[in-house]
C-alpha cells in the first residue's frame, strides 16, 4: 500500500503545546500526539488550503458517516484574535489544534530526523502536514484535522517567556544557618 500523503502543507506557522515525541492522554484517556499552530493571517495561501481541505472533509462527512446531516461542531480554524487577551502572541493568527494516533514524521530544514524533543519547543517556526476528516461522536459531527508531519524551519522567541536561570533566583550562601 502507497503511503498517503499530506493533504495540506502548511506555510510557515508558529509551534504550541508540541507532544510530538511522547503521546498524552487526551480528556477520554486516549493516548495521542498533538499541536497547536498559530497561522499569521498574512499567510492567506495555507488559511484558504484549509479552508478547502475542511470543506471537502465536511461534504465526506455529509455523504458518508454523517448521513446526510450537518455538522454540528464550529471550525477548528479559529481566530487568535479573540483570545489574545490572555494569550497575546495569538494575536494576528488563526490558531487550530492537531492531533494523531501515531508519532509524526519530524524533520529539520534539512530533512534529517530530530530526535532531540528540546529542538521542538512552543514558539519555534515550521511547516506541518496534515489531513482534514469528518467525525461522528457521540452525535458531535465535525471536522478534525490529523497530524502527520511536522519540520522544523527556525528558531523563535519561545511562548511563555524563558526561566530564569538558577543564578538568577539564588544567592550564594556562606552560612546555612541563616537559611532556618
Amino acid at each position: 500500500m502507497a503511503p498517503i500523503k499530506s493533504e495540506v502543507i502548511t506555510g510557515k506557522v508558529r509551534l504550541s503545546y508540541p507532544k510530538l515525541f511522547t503521546p498524552e492522554a487526551n480528556d477520554r484517556g486516549q493516548l495521542k500526539y498533538s499541536c497547536a499552530i498559530l497561522i499569521p493571517k498574512s499567510d492567506t495561501e495555507t488559511y484558504e488550503k484549509l479552508l478547502k481541505a475542511e470543506a471537502r472533509a465536511e461534504a465526506e462527512g455529509k455523504k458518508g458517516k454523517w448521513g446526510g446531516k450537518g455538522k454540528t461542531k464550529d471550525s477548528v480554524i479559529k481566530d487568535g484574535d479573540a483570545r489574545a487577551d490572555d494569550y497575546p502572541e495569538r494575536a494576528g493568527h488563526w490558531m487550530m489544534s492537531i492531533t494523531s494516533d501515531r508519532a509524526p514524521g519530524v524533520v529539520g530544514p534539512d530533512l534529517q530526523d530530530i530526535i532531540d524533543p528540546s529542538e521542538l519547543y512552543a514558539g519555534c517556526w515550521v511547516r506541518v502536514g496534515l489531513n482534514a476528516y469528518p467525525y461522528d461522536f457521540q452525535n458531535n459531527r465535525g471536522v478534525g484535522f490529523g497530524l502527520n508531519n511536522v519540520q522544523k524551519i527556525a528558531d523563535g522567541e519561545p511562548l511563555g517567556g524563558v526561566p530564569a536561570s538558577a543564578q538568577d533566583d539564588f544567592s550564594a550562601i556562606e552560612d546555612d544557618s541563616e537559611l532556618i
